[in-house]
């Protein structure tokens, strides 16, 4: 009995042990098909969020992504809970496979307008290599490098149309007008001729001692004393003028990168006034009543009385009086032609009808290139700023080839500039193209020997009518300056006019005269490139995240105008990873002291991770 009941219980003990070891095996597998199961699950909710693409964004402008109201985890949740249970069928899944759906977390979610765009970008790109425009992205790379904006030129040019020149010229005016009013010496003259009448055969009269005589050159004298103490007025006036002139001067000159003062005809001025001035106060000392008293010392005094006041008639006839020819005046005409060309507003320059522009216009301030800060993680700027200039220009227009249904008809233009209207933004780019046309033309003008001798030639009759020599070469600069612009404003003018326009200038395509600056003709070069090509390489000039969250900001703004007014680009999910975490009831393992084991939950726990984007 004591065997049989020993074998009764190692059978029964055996038993045990394979029965727990086929549990635990079967549980280990079941286990193990419930997570490929809720694998799959999970990735086909992450499947159904993804398909849930903006329709109207791809169809408008091939990018996929995900504008939803929902928050992403519970639009996740959404999805895989209803395949745990099977939404769509009649009958629940094999409980043999069941699990529980216990939290969904986000770990990361990359929208369209995340980290500078760059997922945007990705995504642009790989739709226009599937478009099969991978050259144009290159030729438009290779392009880029050979332009570059300088605008370091214009700063003498707005110099000299500053209202700073124009006060100083006005001041010229003034001292001129003082200098010619203290050179008036006819009065002093004619008392000089009086003394030195009496002062004739001084020796025989002075021995004479004719006091009527002597009465009569003591109040010649002292009105020729008189005179001269009342310049002393006009000249001080003069010489603070001039010192103040000559401030202001060097400060411009400084202001124009000018190192050393430049000294023209106001400086030789302040000394002969400086000269006459200490003239002056020798005559004040002067005894008139001791040097007619027929001392004979004193008599030499009086006769150095009367040289010193010729020396300073002398001196009044030998300040500088400007003179002007008829050419000088021609000349003047041109400058000031030029200056006015300068000045005017440069998109009326370029476009004889302003009127017909577009007056679209928006408010930007819930815009992507608004509302987004973060800077792009890519290094390949100038391939980034190419590929969203391809793409822009298949999608967004330009002045030559309006959008009229999109909400801004100058679409390249605002990635360029990011103004609020379609005026300002081709006002910008106009600018930007007369920038870029600048260093070109600047550098042809240079090496042309036959211009520089034209603007020599004018700037020297400026010099002279003005009054002021010291601005002779601020003058060549501005001369130099609107002709270059005029050059660069015809440029633009026939890309304006859909023809083609050389990136390199020389003499031979040079179009523009000095003479009439904004007349040139628009007649295309047989080589170079058209206005969309150009627009393309400002482009690659501009900002890389500002070229980036623009293009965002037309596709928002007519995506908000066609179909959603709430749609915005900031919320448009491109790609995510999230955290999955499921339970599992315990089924072959589910005795007491077994499920005591598993958990507080009683229930195995695990975590899924899966990652989806386009």
């Amino acid at each position: 009995m004591r065997r049989r009941g020993s074998v009764s219980i190692y059978i029964a003990i055996v038993f045990l042990s394979i029965v727990l070891l086929v549990c635990t095996i079967s549980e280990a597998a079941r286990v193990n098909a419930v997570q490929s199961k809720d694998k799959s699950i999970t990735m086909m909710g992450a499947d159904s969020v993804i398909a849930g693409y903006a329709k109207q964004v791809y169809e408008d402008y091939g990018l996929l992504l995900v504008w939803n109201k929902e928050s992403l985890d519970k639009t996740l949740k959404k999805y895989i809970q209803a395949n745990i249970k099977m939404a769509d069928l009649e009958v629940r899944g094999n409980d043999f496979l069941e699990s529980d759906l216990q939290k969904v977390s986000v770990i990361k979610k990359v929208n369209a307008t995340d980290s500078g765009g760059d997922a945007f970008v990705n995504q642009v790109s790989e739709y226009l290599k599937y478009a099969g425009l991978t050259k144009a992205i290159d030729k438009l790379v290779n392009n880029s490098k050979k332009v570059k904006e300088d605008d370091s030129k214009e700063s003498a040019a707005d110099d000299i149309t500053d209202k700073s020149y124009d006060k100083l010229v006005d001041f010229v005016e003034e001292i001129d007008q003082l200098i010619k009013d203290i050179s008036d010496t006819k009065e002093l003259s004619k008392q000089n001729n009086k003394i030195n009448g009496i002062f004739e055969n001084k020796s025989e009269r002075w021995k004479k001692t004719d006091k009527t005589l002597i009465k009569q050159a003591y109040k010649i004298c002292k009105k020729i004393k008189t005179i001269i103490i009342d310049r002393e007025s006009d000249i001080n006036e003069a010489i603070s003028k001039i010192e103040s002139y000559l401030k202001k001067k060097n400060n411009l000159l400084r202001k124009n990168g000018y190192k050393k003062a430049a000294k023209d005809y106001m400086d030789e001025n302040l000394e002969v006034l400086k000269n006459i001035k200490d003239k002056i106060e020798r005559v004040k000392k002067f005894d008139f009543a001791s040097t007619i008293s027929g001392n004979q010392t004193e008599k030499l005094n009086a006769e150095g009385f009367a040289i010193l006041s010729m020396q300073i008639e002398e001196y009044f006839k030998d300040l500088q009086v400007t003179k002007i020819t008829a050419q000088d005046k021609k000349n003047k005409s041109i400058f000031d032609s030029a200056k006015e060309f300068y000045e005017k507003g440069i998109l009326s320059l370029v476009i004889k009808n302003t009127s017909k522009l577009s007056t679209a216009s928006v408010k930007t301030s819930s815009l992507p290139s608004h509302t987004s800060v973060s800077k792009s993680q890519e290094s390949s700027s100038l391939y980034d700023k190419a590929v969203v200039g391809v793409y822009s220009n298949i999608y967004f227009g330009n002045y030559l080839d309006q959008k009229k249904k999109n909400v801004l008809r100058y679409g390249m233009e605002y990635v360029i500039a990011g103004k609020d209207t379609d005026r300002s933004n081709l006002s910008s780019v106009v600018h930007r193209l007369i920038a870029i046309r600048h260093l070109p033309n600047y550098a042809c003008i240079l090496k042309d020997q036959t211009k520089k001798a034209e603007i020599e030639a004018i700037a020297t009759s400026i010099a002279a009518i003005t009054g002021l020599p010291f601005l002779e070469p601020l003058a060549k600069a501005l001369l130099t300056e609107a002709w270059v612009l005029a050059e660069s404003v015809n440029d633009v003018k026939i890309l304006l006019a859909d023809k083609k326009l050389s990136l390199i200038k020389t003499e031979a395509n040079w179009k523009t005269s000095l003479k009439s600056l904004g007349n040139g003709t628009t007649k295309g070069d047989s080589n170079g490139f058209k206005y969309d090509v150009y627009l393309g390489l400002l482009l690659t000039i501009t900002n890389r995240d500002n070229v980036v969250y623009r293009s965002m900001d037309l596709i928002q703004m007519n995506i908000c105008k066609k179909y959603n007014k709430d749609f915005r680009m900031n919320k448009g999910m491109m790609s995510f990873k999230s955290k999955v975490t499921y339970s599992i009831p315990p089924l072959f393992t589910a005795m007491p002291w077994t499920v005591g084991m598993l958990s507080k939950s009683k229930s195995y726990k695990y975590e899924l991770e899966c990652n989806n984007g386009y």
